[in-house]
């Protein structure tokens, strides 16, 4: 039997005011398969890859990660769900009053996934994996765009998500930069790497083995 996909959208469809961003949209990811989906700026790109990660619901359609409906079950088993789900914003959205270390941290200590006596040391783990550890106790605003970016990342990596969510990461960073910190997910990952990727220029993108997708006029087609 052929396994189920770890993350599907089935049937998607998301109305924004008059217009339509998504009519009855498909996208499943395999475990251990890295997707890219390609979209000109406004098409809508950022509200799949959020229907896609539980932060907002759709119209109508179904949304799943391994096996838990992300919009209609019930609450204690969607939190659970999207605690294994990391998002990287767009705008890094990182908390302006607190350090690094202490955005990288939040997740951890809001959620409570693992004793506090172990948050420092998985949160340094991170910081130094993404060349960031020297940048521990500055607040966002004193870290350059990529560096806030790195952050970003950081604090989605601290709780150890089976897939990530980029919202056009890469296309901020420089092509040295992208391919740095490609490799160092990969490596700071632990088992197989998942990972959905939206962006406004997929050869910005440094996965070379991804599936890519294009959003078209509310449909994924084949890249």
């Amino acid at each position: 039997m052929a396994e189920l996909p770890v993350l599907s959208a089935e049937k998607i469809h998301l109305q924004r005011g008059r217009r339509s961003l998504f009519s009855d949209l498909h996208l499943e990811v395999a475990r251990g398969e890295v997707v890219v989906i390609e979209a000109e700026a406004g098409a809508g790109a950022t509200s799949l890859l959020k229907v896609c990660s539980g932060l907002i619901p759709p119209d109508r359609g179904t949304v799943r990660f391994a096996g838990t409906d992300l919009h209609l079950d019930p609450y204690a088993r969607r939190r659970a769900a999207k605690m294994k789900l990391g998002f990287v914003f767009q705008e890094s959205a990182l908390l302006q009053n607190l350090s690094v270390f202490d955005n990288v941290a939040l997740p951890l200590v809001y959620h409570e996934l693992i004793p506090m006596d172990e948050v420092g040391d998985r949160v340094v783990k991170i910081l130094r994996a993404l060349d960031l550890d020297s940048m521990a106790d500055q607040r966002p605003a004193e870290l350059g765009l990529q560096e806030a970016h790195a952050a970003s990342l950081a604090r989605a990596l601290s709780m150890g998500p089976e897939v990530i969510v980029f919202d056009d990461f890469f296309t901020r960073l420089s092509r040295t930069r992208a391919s740095e910190i490609w490799d160092q997910v990969r490596t700071t990952v632990e088992g197989t790497l998942t990972a959905v990727i939206g962006t406004t220029d997929r050869d910005r993108v440094p996965a070379a083995s991804a599936q890519v997708r294009v959003l078209r006029e509310g449909r994924l087609v084949a890249g």
